[in-house]
């Protein structure tokens, strides 16, 4: 994840990433998100699926919201507060 980091600010709103699900966390999408690159992962193993919820797109598929979670604690709160709720 550092060496990642390193690549963040190469991204712009022309891109896609395509991630396995090592990235798929909230606060790494919503920083791609906030700088208008569109995100696509397989969800992380621990995350639970709920089909009845979200827009269906096909079998194991769908669009769902995630809610922002409590702040880290290595995390500045004025950081914490530019993340969607």
């Amino acid at each position: 994840m550092s060496l990642f980091a390193r690549l963040i600010d190469k991204f712009d709103g022309s891109d896609l990433m395509l991630a396995d699900r090592y990235f798929a966390g909230f606060f790494l999408v919503a920083t791609m998100l906030q700088k208008g690159v569109e995100v696509l992962f397989e969800q992380h193993g621990a995350r639970k699926t709920h089909f009845l919820r979200g827009k269906k797109l096909g079998p194991r598929d769908h669009i769902v919201t995630w809610n922002r979670p409590a702040r880290p604690t290595a995390m500045p709160k004025e950081e914490y507060a530019t993340y969607p709720a």
